[in-house]
């Protein structure tokens, strides 16, 4: 939740202009679905502590639009072969490609 990883993924974010969709940690699978696709959500960034509850969002396929499913902390493998990331693997993980769509690459 609060975070090193949050803060440093959440700023460098903010910096190269991508929309930030914070979550609240209170709410279920069907709640976060219907945010996620409201939103247009293509990355999500999550704890080890919400590995449950996005496994269940990841099983439900197209639900969605999240395509990477990016975990950070902790010793388990997430959906989707994300993996673990400290904040600096991930914002090299998705700084690129934020990069490469805003300059219509």
């Amino acid at each position: 939740m609060n975070s090193r990883e949050f803060m440093e993924a959440y700023f460098a974010l903010a910096k190269v202009g991508a929309v930030i969709v914070p979550l609240n940690w209170r709410l279920v699978a069907d709640e976060l679905e219907f945010i996620l696709k409201d939103s247009g959500t293509e990355r999500l960034i999550f704890g080890e502590e919400f590995v449950d509850t996005v496994a269940e969002l990841h099983s439900r396929g197209d639900r969605t639009d999240v395509e990477h499913w990016l975990q950070v902390e902790g010793a388990g493998q997430g959906p989707g072969g994300g993996g673990n990331r400290t904040g600096s693997e991930l914002l090299r993980a998705i700084l690129p490609s934020l990069s490469r769509r805003s300059c219509g690459r």
